[in-house]
């Protein structure tokens, strides 16, 4: 009996423990970039898909290459004097094209320099890109370097910016994943069920 308790309490203190220092992780100290009124462009444009509906916060509007995707870009002017350390970014693409490429800053708008390179899937979800970038630039893009399938257009729903670093903190944009999220939740509570029940 002795044993069983040890056990149930050493589970308690782990499942303690491990919500106290994963769960201030799971959140990093990001701040989204505020985009309003800002001035977007974009390598090409088909029809009316500018690439200001990549900023307006709303996922049933999108950018819309009008070349299949490789080469093509996607950018921002922050604006003169409003220069910022760009640490992450949240982008919501089209399912139906894998694309791969880069995140580039920019103070002249003519010499790009490579900050994160990124591959997304085929699925239609918020893919969050975390990089180290130690310089502030005025302007950013996404650069892409080829599409699969071979010919796929790219239609870019949203792109948000973040400034921060994943030190401590607490913010709306994950770091993990919310299976993880769930995963340390259900271990949290489970160890105190077991303790519970064998107190009883």
């Amino acid at each position: 009996m002795r044993k069983i308790k040890y056990f149930n309490k050493c589970i308690l203190l782990y499942s303690i423990l491990f919500c106290l220092i994963i769960l201030p992780l799971v959140y990093a100290d990001y701040t989204k970039i505020n985009t309003t009124g800002l001035t977007f462009t974009a390598s090409t444009t088909y029809q009316a898909y500018t690439a200001s509906k990549a900023f307006d916060a709303d996922l049933s509007t999108y950018w819309w290459s009008d070349n299949a995707a490789t080469n093509e870009w996607l950018k921002i002017d922050l604006g003169a004097g409003n220069e910022k350390q760009v640490t992450q970014t949240r982008i919501y693409h089209d399912d139906s094209t894998s694309i791969t490429g880069k995140i580039q800053g920019s103070n002249d708008n003519n010499a790009w320099t490579d900050i994160n390179s990124f591959t997304h899937g085929l699925n239609l979800v918020w893919y969050n890109d975390t990089f180290s970038n130690s310089n502030n630039y005025r302007y950013y893009r996404i650069n892409i370097s080829s599409e699969s399938p071979i010919g796929n257009w790219i239609q870019i729903m949203e792109w948000e910016l973040y400034t921060g670093s994943a030190e401590g903190g607490s913010s709306s944009v994950p770091e993990f994943s919310d299976y993880a999220m769930i995963f340390i939740l259900v271990i949290g509570i489970g160890g105190f069920l077991v303790v519970k029940r064998s107190e009883n």
